[in-house]
């Protein structure tokens, strides 16, 4: 009796499983094969950038346009596309950058030389560029966007309005997460990024929103 008993709970449970099972394998079969439209869909967004289509990109392209090798950054130049002009000249010595919508001061050596980061901080109260008030030290992400990775001494776009871009580090208002004592620069040579001591010098660009 007892043999019987278990000989049904096994049969049972063999029943419920496979049920389970051609139910799902029903229910998968009924569905479209999606990963073919997948790779349609890369492919297509790969195309567009190449044509000229623009995607919903919210990251800027980086510059560069020299290939060295199929998908690499200059053959795929995936991103936001920058604006045409890029850089607008304002009267007051100040440029708009189209891509970011900031303004920026035309002289890029506002410290008339290098200057350590607290004077490179305040020394923005001090600056009337076009009339405005509110001039600043850039973040990293701000000074970093005007960077052409394509581009040497400087590495900033072809034709920008810019004078007194020095090749070397920039400070930014950006601390590092591990180092306060720290700030991160900028290299206007090659676009290096690091941080170097905040006692130190280096040169000042300003920005405003």
């Amino acid at each position: 009796m007892k043999f019987n008993k278990l000989s049904m709970l096994i049969f049972v449970l063999i029943t419920l499983n496979l049920s389970v099972f051609l139910l799902a394998a029903c229910h998968l079969q009924g569905q479209p094969d999606k990963t073919a439209d997948n790779a349609a869909a890369a492919q297509t967004s790969i195309n567009h950038s190449r044509s000229g289509n623009q995607q919903p990109w919210r990251v800027p392209q980086t510059g560069q346009t020299r290939k060295f090798m199929t998908s690499d950054d200059g053959d795929l130049r995936l991103g936001k596309p920058w604006p045409e002009p890029r850089f607008i000249k304002n009267g007051g010595d100040t440029v708009t950058d189209n891509l970011s919508g900031l303004m920026w001061t035309r002289n890029a050596n506002k410290a008339n030389g290098k200057a350590d980061w607290e004077q490179a901080i305040l020394g923005a109260g001090n600056c009337t560029d076009g009339g405005h008030t509110d001039w600043r030290l850039p973040n990293r992400n701000e000074l970093e966007s005007l960077i052409d990775l394509g581009k040497f001494n400087p590495a900033l776009p072809a034709g920008h309005p810019f004078i007194g871009v020095q090749p070397s580090y920039y400070w930014t208002s950006t601390t590092p997460s591990n180092n306060e004592d720290h700030a991160w620069v900028i290299h206007f040579y090659i676009g290096f990024v690091t941080h170097e001591d905040k006692g130190g010098s280096h040169y000042v660009w300003y920005v405003r929103n």
